[in-house]
This record gives structure tokens, C-alpha cells and sequence, in this order.
């Protein structure tokens, strides 16, 4: 609520996004420096797309309510069950039993594991075994949102091809040779997002793998 004043009383402003400085320049405030946040890429295990039958998804972050991650089981939802990805949500937080009951209401028990907390060096070393990942952000309904999101830059280091949402840095950080950007909030655009990923030929998805390890 005070940002306005923060901004005015500091010799200088550090943006970790372009968004960020662009609203930060809105908001007044002088000698605004953008600084990305980087990732080590070392910590992070990388190979080649591995071979399922169906799209294998993963999901890093705490379970709140801007991630989004109502959306990602709403879209699932309609998809095809012969046709339909598998989803791993990895995190804790307060939305855990609001998603377990939606896992369960839109009947995606078979398709969604919700697996709790686990280890950077577990997430390091296994999140390579999957095809992709999917990071549905969104604004709160109290204004909270993410800003340019590390763990974007991390599915990417692991050759993760990233479904995300189009708010503050994530466009600035997935493009459309990395993965796929959406309208927060919007199912339809990512169920369609997700469908047209399941469609990629084997050697596109590889591709977008590379790009995205490359991009990072």
C-alpha cells in the first residue's frame, strides 16, 4: 500500500523483471535499475525427453492461491481421459485440502498426485523425468502475484518446456520457442495450450527441451 513512498524515498530501485521497472517508473520512482535474477544451471540434471505413453506434468511452489493451480486441474478436466496428461504437484501450503477436494469432485484421482514437500536436490535430480511444466499464475484476489518467477528459470535448466501465464516477468522469461504463454485465469487457453503441447512431434518437443535449457 506504501510502495509509492518507498520508492520515492530511496536513493535507488532494484527490478528483477522489465514489468516490474516499467511499473515501478509508473509508480514514480527514479534511478530504477533491472537486474534478472539468474539460476545456476549445475544444480540441475538435463536429458532427453524421456518416452511416455501420456504427457507427464510437474508443478513446483506453495500451494496459494496465485499459482494458479485451480486452473491447471480445471483444464485437465477437459481433456480426454484416453488423451489426458498426468499432473505432479509438488509443495505445500494452505490451498492443499481446497485442491485435493477439486482433484476429487472433477474425478482426476487417477491423473493428479499431490506429493507434498520435496528436497531442491529431489526436485534437481527428478524433474528432468518429466515433459513438461505447467505454471498457471494469477493475481489474488488480495493483489498478491508472483514477479518474474525463479522456478520458471528452473524447470527450464532442468530442459523443461514451460506452460505458464502471462503475468509479471514470465513472458519476459518464456517465449514461444521455450514453451507457452497464457491469459491468467483463463481454463479454455490452458487446456488448449496444454493440448497443442501433447500434439508437438517427438522431435519438437526435444527442441523446445534444448531451447529452454539454452534460454536459461
Amino acid at each position: 500500500d506504501d510502495i509509492q513512498f518507498k520508492l520515492s524515498a530511496c536513493d535507488f530501485n532494484i527490478a528483477v523483471c522489465q514489468s516490474m521497472a516499467d511499473t515501478f517508473e509508473r509508480l514514480g520512482a527514479k534511478h530504477t535499475h533491472l537486474l534478472h535474477s539468474g539460476v545456476d544451471i549445475s544444480r540441475f540434471v538435463v536429458h532427453p525427453a524421456p518416452a511416455h505413453k501420456q504427457l507427464e506434468l510437474l508443478f513446483v511452489g506453495r500451494l496459494v492461491e496465485k499459482k494458479g493451480i485451480v486452473y491447471a486441474l480445471q483444464a485437465l478436466a477437459l481433456i480426454a481421459e484416453n488423451q489426458r496428461p498426468h499432473l505432479d504437484i509438488v509443495g505445500q501450503g494452505p490451498s492443499q485440502k481446497q485442491l485435493y477436494d477439486l482433484v476429487k469432485k472433477l474425478k482426476l484421482n487417477a491423473f493428479v498426485r499431490l506429493l507434498g514437500y520435496r528436497s531442491p536436490h529431489w526436485i534437481g535430480r527428478e524433474g528432468a523425468n518429466y515433459d513438461g511444466f505447467v505454471a498457471p499464475f494469477c493475481t489474488s484476489e488480495d493483489g498478491d502475484r508472483n514477479t518474474e518467477p525463479m522456478v520458471l528459470k528452473e524447470a527450464m535448466a532442468m530442459g523443461l518446456p514451460v506452460i505458464t501465464s502471462d503475468v509479471m516477468g514470465c513472458s519476459e522469461i518464456v517465449t514461444k520457442d521455450t514453451g507457452y504463454i497464457v491469459s491468467p485465469k483463463d481454463t479454455i487457453s490452458l487446456k488448449l495450450a496444454i493440448s497443442s503441447f501433447m500434439q508437438c512431434p517427438n522431435n519438437v518437443r526435444e527442441q523446445l527441451r534444448v531451447l529452454a535449457r539454452q534460454r536459461v
